[in-house]
């Protein structure tokens, strides 16, 4: 089941793991052992509350948010050894490095990681930033060859190859971090999830508006609290997720919600045609556990189940990626936006309010307008940490993967149709994340299996 999980998503849901036998340790829980009586408890001892003010004032939390980013930002900067900060040159880490150079007297180190690929550099705009606040800038380009060195031993360190290619640039930023003599690294995860910054909320909420929209004679309501006319005015935010939506919008559209918002989250594409039935246990059993757990959620509002969805499970895969990535190379991550107090005052917050227009990150946005430079605020090209594995599994590593994947000792696992595989890696479209998922899992077998 766990492996499923991570053939469809890239992750484990709730706390399942790909080890039989080995739970997740659920967000928001601890775990008691009694000695004496041989006893093991797990207890809940924080949760995301939905509670939205029925006289909320916009103004008043912009200044609540702002304060309390600044009072995280205090505490987590006490460290008895040196610290940095990571800088990708979006919102949120152009933010935490804003404050700390407002918060430190000599100037701060701000690690950027990037490649020299057309299309996959965004190193420049965290020059812009770091130059804007007089921070020093450290900057490193993986290659394709670090990739092929790296891979089996970042798939090692992980436990569980999760979370995707992210991983990869995560990992060689932490060594830069580490090689400059920096101990305790403050980053921008988390603000996504928080504060609505994923263009999937807004695809979702474009779908709302429009059934909504349809069926209006016939009673149909916006899941959302918006309407299509709310939303026209932010769909440039969605140029170049065009194959997304018309893969999104081609099959069920207006269909049941948590179910179209699996769709959404689905990572991988044909691997049907080529994992093996008695791994790859779909049958919809996968989209079972995952709309169970998104209906969890307290509350009808599809903004609010996406973004408590998303926390509870994406984000964990995420931090799991920071925690290994950081700690291989003996460097504490820090999340400052992920302060309780942050996450429970923004939750309050209406969630229209919070993609008001359509607009992601809406509210952070006005916190933090005066603290960056426009090119920065305004960007609508950031694309999270994006990796060139379509041109280098396609290019430099195209023979490297056919040897991994094809090997003997792959074949002979049973986990896919090495015929259809082999299909599928003659055509160079093909070099996407589900390459990357079925190598991260060759090697996890490897690591953890073979001896």
């Amino acid at each position: 089941e766990g492996v499923s999980q991570f053939v469809e998503l890239q992750y484990c849901l709730n706390d399942r793991t790909m080890f039989k036998g080995i739970k997740k340790l659920l967000p928001g829980h601890y775990l008691e052992y009694d000695y004496y009586t041989k006893s093991l408890k797990c207890e809940k001892y924080w949760d995301i509350a939905v509670d939205a003010d029925t006289e909320y004032n916009e103004e008043k939390y912009i200044e609540e948010i702002s304060f309390l980013l600044t009072d995280a930002m205090q505490m987590q900067l006490r460290s008895d050894y040196p610290v940095g900060f990571h800088l990708s040159g979006g919102l949120d880490s152009s933010t935490i490095c804003y404050l700390a150079s407002r918060l430190k007297s000599t100037p701060i180190k701000t690690f950027t990681g990037g490649f020299k690929v057309d299309n996959y550099d965004e190193s420049h705009h965290a020059k812009t930033m770091a130059d804007s606040i007089g921070a020093l800038n450290f900057t490193t380009f993986p290659s394709s060859e670090d990739l092929r060195e790296s891979f089996k031993k970042i798939i090692y360190m992980l436990d569980e190859p999760v979370a995707g290619a992210a991983i990869f640039p995560q990992y060689f930023l932490s060594k830069l971090i580490s090689e400059s003599g920096v101990r305790v690294a403050l980053g921008g995860q988390g603000g996504d999830e928080l504060f609505c910054g994923y263009a999937r909320y807004l695809i979702a909420v474009l779908e709302d508006s429009l059934g909504s929209k349809i069926y209006s004679s016939s009673g149909g309501e916006s899941r959302s609290g918006m309407l299509i006319d709310d939303v026209l005015s932010n769909l440039c935010q969605l140029q170049g997720y065009e194959p997304l939506m018309q893969k999104y919008f081609s099959d069920n559209i207006f269909g049941d919600f948590p179910e179209r918002y699996y769709h959404l989250m689905i990572r991988t594409s044909g691997l049907d045609e080529i994992i093996s039935p008695d791994v790859y246990r779909c049958n919809g059993m996968v989209k079972s556990v995952f709309v169970e757990e998104f209906n969890r959620c307290q509350s009808d509002n599809i903004i609010d189940q996406m973004c408590i969805f998303d926390m509870r499970n994406h984000l964990q895969s995420l931090l799991h990626l920071e925690d290994r990535a950081s700690m291989a190379w003996s460097v504490e991550s820090r999340v400052p936006l992920l302060d309780h107090r942050i996450v429970e005052t923004v939750m309050r917050i209406p969630a229209e309010e919070r993609l008001r227009g359509g607009n992601l990150k809406h509210i952070f946005k006005r916190v933090v307008h005066n603290y960056l430079p426009s090119s920065i605020l305004n960007r609508t090209d950031k694309k999270g940490f994006p990796v060139p594995i379509v041109e280098w599994f396609g290019g430099d590593l195209r023979d490297w993967v056919r040897d991994i994947l094809l090997s003997q000792k792959a074949r002979e696992r049973g986990i896919f149709d090495a015929s259809a595989l082999e299909s599928r890696l003659d055509n160079h479209y093909a070099f996407d994340r589900t390459i990357w998922g079925l190598l991260s899992m060759e090697f996890w077998f490897q690591n953890y299996f073979d001896g």
